[in-house]
């Protein structure tokens, strides 16, 4: 604030240093009495940083300072004589213009003010100052201020109380909860889904020591991770929380530390998600796959999980033996580390074959067990995702070398009994006949198997030869039994 006392030569300033404290209101720093020459005081006002004006009673500006010209966009010469309140926004002249009032007619002395001003090119300028009467020898003359530019700071308090509201409503929309600790745990603030996790209104939570809300070894496991937030570190835990009706919750915990000014811990920040019902599923999950398990090691076959790249995934204990390996190291090996390369091809080349058709194949194939040669029937499926793509291969494979080599040896009878000149006839248990050779077909003079097939073999024996047959025939069958 500037005071002046005028003669040709020297003008007395009165300079009050003044500084604003958290932008809202003025407080005297340091004050001289002057005695400096004008052509000096003149420069001093002239150059100054902040805005300088002065208007006479009836507010038209009468100086402006370099300063206060280029705040408003404007030449000094444009701005002398003009009313101030020319250059207020519309909203603020009526309110600015009551307050001079007050100021001529009730000497009063204002306080620190914040009014919109117009730019020349119209955008707002947010202005504070603290205006006073401009004394000449004793005598009002008109009005003198310093003006602050506050525009920086009212967009920084507009975007911080936009942050604010979005912050809050954040904390108050999200389904997680959020809670702020003191450095002695003490809560200091909760969101509505917190207080709604358990049981409780915000207000009965404030205030709340977690000890009360949790058991010793959860109490416990806080104060571990205390320690580690304390370090900077910030943590992720479950611990065991108490509803309000006293039924226990497990919840998952990701704490931040929080500081102080003077930079020592002041607490913490913790998102907060209920995770009960997800443990119980989880739990569910780990009976059921261990009762999968169960079954699947004590099936007889063999079965596999491969992904669509033909990289075995798992597998059961009934394959990893006949592998000399125990389940868990099948996992990213391929068919290349057990079989010889022409099987692993064949192997491989079904697989891609079932991924890229993802239909369910059977086949009869070779395998290699205890480094013999055998026979397999596999079954490969495809596996899909949620989205229907195929992502593996679910294979499961039985021996059938006694059914291939029983089979062999079948096609080997069948010729032998084609080729027999000797009547050959196959009959079922009950007698009936289900098979004859063609020397059987010439025997009876026919053509036509079905002449034969289907009537009772001893039929086709003469009667006086029929129980000699008979005879022969239960010697062969307790025969059979007595092996089986």
């Amino acid at each position: 604030m500037i005071t002046l006392n005028s003669d040709s030569t020297f003008t007395r300033v009165k300079l009050l240093i003044l500084k604003a404290s958290t932008g809202q209101r003025w407080t005297a720093r340091r004050c001289w009495n002057l005695d400096i020459p004008e052509l000096g005081f003149r420069s001093l006002v002239e150059n100054a940083a902040v805005a300088i004006a002065t208007t006479d009673l009836k507010g038209r500006f009468t100086y402006v300072n370099r300063a206060l010209a280029e705040l408003l966009g404007y030449s000094v010469q444009e701005l002398l004589g003009h009313p101030f309140i020319d250059f207020l926004h519309p909203d603020e002249r009526g309110r600015i213009t009551r307050l001079f009032l007050k100021i001529i007619l009730l000497r009063r002395q204002p306080r620190n003010f914040e009014f919109r001003a117009l730019h020349k090119d119209g955008h707002d300028l947010y202005l504070m100052t603290k205006p006073t009467r401009f004394v000449v020898d004793g005598k009002t003359v008109g009005f003198q201020a310093i003006i602050v530019d506050i525009t920086e700071r009212k967009e920084l308090e507009k975007n911080l109380a936009e942050t604010n509201k979005k912050l809050e409503m954040l904390f108050e929309t999200t389904m997680e909860g959020i809670t702020i600790v003191d450095a002695k745990e003490n809560l200091t603030f909760v969101n509505k889904a917190f207080a709604d996790m358990l049981g409780y209104r915000e207000d009965e939570l404030v205030g709340v020591n977690l000890r009360r809300l949790v058991d010793e070894k959860s109490f416990n496991e806080i104060n571990k991770q205390t320690e580690y937030r304390k370090k900077g570190t910030v943590s992720r835990y479950e611990i065991i929380v108490h509803h309000k009706d006293g039924k226990q919750r497990r919840v998952q915990v990701s704490a931040s530390p929080l500081w102080s000014e003077n930079g020592s811990f002041a607490g913490s920040l913790g998102i907060i998600m209920d995770i009960t019902e997800r443990k119980k599923v989880e739990d569910a999950l780990r009976r059921s796959e261990k009762e999968s398990r169960t079954l699947l090691e004590n099936l007889p076959q063999k079965i596999f999980f491969k992904d669509k790249n033909s990289v075995y995934i798992s597998c059961n204990g009934n394959y990893a033996r006949d592998l000399e390996i125990h389940p868990d190291d099948i996992r990213g090996k391929t068919d290349y580390d057990f079989y010889p390369k022409k099987i692993a091809e064949k192997y491989r080349a079904d697989d891609k074959r079932i991924v890229e058709s993802g239909k369910t194949e059977d086949i009869e194939e070779e395998y290699v067990q205890d480094g013999q040669k055998a026979f397999v029937h596999t079954v490969k499926t495809p596996v899909t995702d949620e989205k229907g793509n195929v992502v593996g291969i679910l294979g499961i494979f039985w021996d059938i070398t006694d059914r291939k080599r029983a089979e062999e040896e079948l096609i080997r009878l069948s010729s032998a009994v084609k080729m027999s000149t000797d009547s050959i006839v196959i009959g079922g248990l009950d007698a009936k006949i289900i098979a004859v050779n063609e020397a059987t077909l010439k025997m009876y003079g026919t053509d036509e198997k079905k002449d034969l097939i289907g009537k009772n073999s001893f039929d086709l024996i003469a009667p006086e030869e029929r129980e000699k047959a008979l005879v022969g025939m239960k010697e062969v069958l307790e025969k059979d039994t007595t092996k089986v």
